[in-house]
């Protein structure tokens, strides 16, 4: 029989026991769908990240050589451009900045700006459309896209004209100065309407085109509502 301390000694292990490792089978199956399933999301959303990367550098090589080759003044892609970004990416900021960057890019290249006010004023004009394309992502149809095509011209004519008449020494500051400024407008304004309106069916029918033919690789469910116009 044991004395006290061997006993004491004896309820000591003098090892820790082996701890049994879970078997595989005792792995959840889902554990490995998931991975599955990881997978095939990070896949998906690399390959939505290169396009959105392609289709963003591909707008603003398209409106910098619009905006710099334009065929007559103020006939430029640029209004069509924002639209289309609002409409396409998901993260509103890559979106406001596609015009941004054509803007600041082909600015290089322009004449400056007499006053620093008038050029805040035509850049937020000028992106302004892309809260067309947020518009348009909720619905989608061919009328509505005819429609809205026509604003940013109207919102360019009325806010930069304003803004020449008021901050431009050019006009007197008199209801009669005002009238002026904008009749003096009105051709640009009729070329830059038919321009955007132009630009708008090149760049969004292309896109349903192209999303047509490449499948899964864009939102083919919003190319097809824009061939619906009663959507």
């Amino acid at each position: 029989m044991p004395t006290g301390r061997q006993a004491v000694l004896a309820a000591v292990p003098t090892s820790e026991p082996a701890r049994a490792e879970p078997s595989r089978c005792e792995i959840p199956l889902a554990h490995w769908s998931l991975v599955g399933q990881e997978k095939r999301e990070g896949t998906k959303v690399e390959r939505n990240w290169l396009i959105s990367v392609w289709v963003f550098c591909l707008l603003v090589v398209v409106g910098v050589t619009g905006r710099l080759l334009e065929p007559a003044w103020c006939f430029t892609p640029l209004a069509a451009v924002a639209i289309f970004s609002g409409y396409f990416f998901a993260n509103r900021s890559a979106a406001m900045l596609v015009p941004l960057t054509i803007m600041a890019i082909s600015d290089v290249w322009l004449p400056a700006y007499r006053h620093p006010g008038v050029m805040a004023v035509v850049y937020v004009a000028l992106v302004a459309p892309v809260s067309i394309g947020w518009a348009l992502q909720r619905r989608t149809s061919l009328v509505r896209l005819g429609v809205f095509s026509l604003l940013p011209a109207v919102v360019f004519f009325l806010t930069t004209n304003l803004a020449v008449w008021r901050l431009e020494a050019i006009y007197p500051h008199t209801p009669a100065g005002l009238l002026a400024c904008y009749g003096a407008a009105v051709p640009f304004f009729r070329t830059m309407l038919a321009g955007d309106v132009f630009y708008v069916a090149v760049v969004f029918g292309g896109y349903a085109l192209a999303a047509g033919w490449a499948g899964g690789l864009v939102a083919t469910d919003r190319a097809r509502r824009l061939i619906n116009p009663l959507a």
